[in-house]
């Protein structure tokens, strides 16, 4: 199939960008819907502590990994996949971006190219994006009925779509200062420069959101309100006319019935109460709620043509409650602006329940460890920094960022444990003894990785990349990992060994310097699942 691909030629042949983080399963199923849809296919991973990079080498795709030290966001990622095709393939005419949670229809990617290669004036074309599991959730459902538009010229698609080449670079690409809203804003520059946008009829993708609780929505409705305000902003001053603007009637709809409709009922419930005292507060108030109820009923009536009777009443309440959390993503971005701050993402698939990274730590440990294991110590103080510093600017902030340093110094010259809060780390970190352990403070740690003493791991040269290490990493006692290199979830790393190469997944490493050691029952390259019984680590 790839051969006959490449006889085809660029016209008929698109680039195929990826882009995703921690995607597991869903990225295997996206990279294998896209074998011989098109070349080269690039996979962009931000910061992975899966085995995911691993995972697109296997399955035939040039990885791209980003350097998380930068500011992330969606366009950085599938601009620096655009990059990457055409370093690889100069001469590509479209290329296809893809989210890696989603599976691609197959004959998807050839009907698109078909479609925009009769169309001279298409800059972009997508198709119909699903949801796996609409009827797993309401979130899911509202999200499933989101990627539902007609077909034909269109304002904008979705992150999922292929681009001509020609007009991609001609506009620059994504703007990688917005956290979301990327597509749209693209797309309006793309039309002020003559270009059109289409939908197709076809089939495209399949996207597992994984909405099953109220706190993923409400995240996902902020960074939606940050998103739609930042580019509305951005974009009002070029717009040959208000209509023009990109997600106009979405901002003015989130101000209306969030702190309008909140200051409008006050200010009809004052007014009542001064013509006819509390009677009056009352009734106003009554009048502001029927206003509300008015406009989620016109809601339930327009989605009974594809929900159920309680679906559609939990999507009309789900709504208008998403106009207050559109407000929310607002004032922040307000905040952000007076401030002079950059966007920072607002990450909504992972916000579950779920224990804390400290609690997985603490699970590790003995009963009573923090009076019989000084790493514990450690970890304790390293958690601290980390939640200090996902709270909001403040006094508290700042003062709780003093006493961090004061305590990291401390517990540092105590136990000879040095890791700052700037290095990743996942939950359920194990470090079994104390005393000699260094680890950058660039590093990522996967969760539940478990260290020794005297354990070094770093850079090889001053300023230079420092290593990665995946989920379930066990490492030796004195054990030195050296240089931009990646441990695969499941390795193992022989007490006193210097790594200076990359260790694949369920493999093992032990020397100076390290050699690997494929698992006996599998022949070198292959790799192996982490097996939780498996938590010998072999001498070297």
């Amino acid at each position: 199939m790839q051969n006959d691909l490449n006889t085809a030629g660029k016209e008929f042949c698109p680039g195929l960008v990826v882009i995703g983080r921690n995607e597991g399963h869903r990225l295997q199923n996206c990279l294998e819907s896209l074998a011989g849809q098109g070349s080269p296919l690039v996979y962009v991973d931000s910061g992975s502590t899966d085995s995911s990079t691993t995972l697109a080498r296997s399955l035939g795709a040039d990885v791209v990994e980003l350097d998380m030290q930068k500011p992330f966001s969606m366009s950085r990622a599938r601009n620096a996949g655009f990059a990457r095709v055409l370093e690889l393939e100069p001469d590509t005419v479209w290329v296809h971006f893809f989210d890696g949670d989603c599976t691609v229809v197959q004959g998807w990617v050839p009907e698109a190219v078909e479609f925009i290669r009769n169309r001279p004036d298409a800059a972009a074309v997508s198709g119909r994006r699903r949801e796996v599991d609409p009827g797993g959730s309401i979130y899911n459902a509202m999200a499933d009925m989101e990627w539902d538009a007609p077909p034909g010229p269109a304002e904008s698609v979705g992150g999922d779509a292929l681009y001509r080449v020609q007009a991609f670079s001609q506009v620059g690409g994504f703007n990688q200062e917005l956290i979301a809203g990327e597509e749209p804003e693209l797309c309006f520059r793309l039309r002020a420069r003559g270009w059109k946008i289409y939908r197709a009829q076809g089939e495209m993708t399949l996207h597992d959101a994984q909405i099953y609780r109220f706190r993923q929505w409400w995240r996902r409705m902020v960074r939606g309100g940050y998103g739609s305000l930042d580019v509305y902003q951005r974009c009002r001053p070029a717009a040959d006319s208000s209509g023009d603007i990109p997600f106009r009637s979405m901002v003015r709809s989130a101000r209306i019935w969030s702190l309008g409709w909140g200051l409008a009922s006050l200010l009809l419930m004052l007014v009542m109460f001064i013509l006819m005292g509390w009677a009056g507060a009352v009734l106003g108030l009554a009048l502001a709620a029927g206003a509300w109820l008015l406009q989620a009923g016109r809601i339930f009536v327009k989605s009974r043509a594809s929900l159920e009777k309680k679906s559609a009443m939990a999507f009309a309440v789900l709504t208008m409650l998403g106009k207050w959390a559109q407000a929310v993503g607002h004032v922040r971005c307000y905040l952000d602006r007076a401030r002079g701050r950059k966007a920072g993402l607002i990450e909504y698939k992972n916000v579950v329940s779920r224990p804390s990274d400290w609690k997985a730590d603490r699970a590790r440990y003995p009963s009573r460890a923090f009076l019989r294991e000084q790493s514990l110590w450690a970890i304790a103080v390293y958690r601290l920094g980390r939640w200090n510093d996902k709270r909001r600017p403040g006094v508290t902030r700042w003062f709780v960022d003093r006493l961090y340093w004061f305590m990291f110094r401390v517990v540092e010259t105590l136990t000879s444990v040095s890791f700052t809060k700037e290095t990743r780390i996942g939950p359920g970190l194990r470090i079994y003894h104390f005393g000699n352990i260094f680890v950058h403070n660039k590093v990522n740690i996967g969760a539940n990785c478990t260290l020794r003493q005297g354990v070094t791991i770093g850079n090889r040269t001053e300023g230079g990349p420092v290593p990665v290490l995946e989920d379930h990493v066990e490492i030796g006692a004195y054990a030195q990992i050296l240089g931009g290199i990646r441990i695969g979830q499941g390795a193992r790393i022989g007490a006193m060994s210097v790594v200076l190469q990359d260790v694949p997944p369920g493999c093992t490493a032990v020397g100076i310097p390290a050699r690997i050691i494929h698992p006996p029952e599998l022949p070198a390259g292959s790799t192996k699942p982490y097996s939780a019984g498996e938590d010998q680590v072999p001498q070297a």
